[in-house]
């Protein structure tokens, strides 16, 4: 993958109560988003990609 910027989102359930797993318990969705880099005056472009879940109230 060429340099860049990427950034990961995960979203979970709204803890009601402490969950029992290591893990902190089961994932709605993860996303990534990344950007190339680009030169001085351009406009980054954006790419977003769905990695797991159902993520249709965060993008």
């Amino acid at each position: 993958m060429p340099a860049g910027a990427r950034l990961e989102f995960v979203g979970i359930a709204r803890p009601m109560e402490r969950a029992e797993s290591a893990d902190g318990g089961p994932i709605h969705y993860r996303v990534r988003h990344r950007t190339p880099l680009w030169r001085p005056g351009e406009a980054p472009t954006l790419a977003l990609e769905v990695r797991e879940g159902d993520a249709r109230f965060c993008v």
